[in-house]
């Protein structure tokens, strides 16, 4: 059976794509309750256009008009900072594991209680083995606080603890939110 040619103006073409549209946005609408009409109208020419570009071949080209800014719904663990490899960091002093740092403060949160406590505080237990467990408990602790990564500004930084003064030490200082 020869397959017919198929192009994106065919009126049979933009009522697939009016309709994948319509259930795209409706189940994101179902499964995300801050979804509002007003995103949902805003959004269907984007996701119409990015549609046809992609059935087209060139899902980079889109010709919809820029969208105006948009806060995250969804998030990604990469929102915290590419995953890096400690020990190929070029560190002032050594590292010893990964934290997560609150930025603007010197609070890291711990291992244990998974609240933000001082690196100060002696109870603080603040060294994850690997990124992605310092990013797996951030996220945990984003989602027990009903909080968003634009709502809390985290990052997952090297850190070490000083047996000395019995504290934990940030390798970069409190880093800032804005640069």
């Amino acid at each position: 059976m020869a397959r017919l040619p198929h192009f994106i103006d065919d009126p049979d073409i933009q009522n697939l794509l009016d309709r994948a549209t319509q259930t795209c946005l409706a189940t994101l609408q179902n499964g995300l309750h801050e979804v509002s009409e007003s995103d949902l109208a805003t959004w269907r020419p984007h996701l119409q256009q990015h549609l046809s570009q992609l059935l087209c071949g060139n899902p980079a080209a889109t010709t919809a008009p820029p969208l105006p800014p948009v806060p995250a719904l969804i998030h990604r663990l990469e929102d915290l900072g590419q995953p890096f490899d400690l020990h190929s960091l070029p560190l002032p002093r050594p590292a010893q594991g990964y934290a997560v740092q609150r930025l603007d403060t010197d609070t890291l949160l711990d291992r244990h209680q998974l609240q933000f406590l001082t690196v100060r505080d002696p109870q603080l237990d603040a060294l994850f083995p690997s990124h992605r467990e310092a990013a797996e408990a951030a996220r945990q602790w984003l989602l027990r606080e009903q909080r968003t990564t634009d709502d809390e500004h985290l990052a997952i930084v090297p850190a070490a603890h000083d047996p000395e003064f019995r504290r934990h030490v940030l390798i970069f200082g409190v880093l800032t939110s804005q640069p």
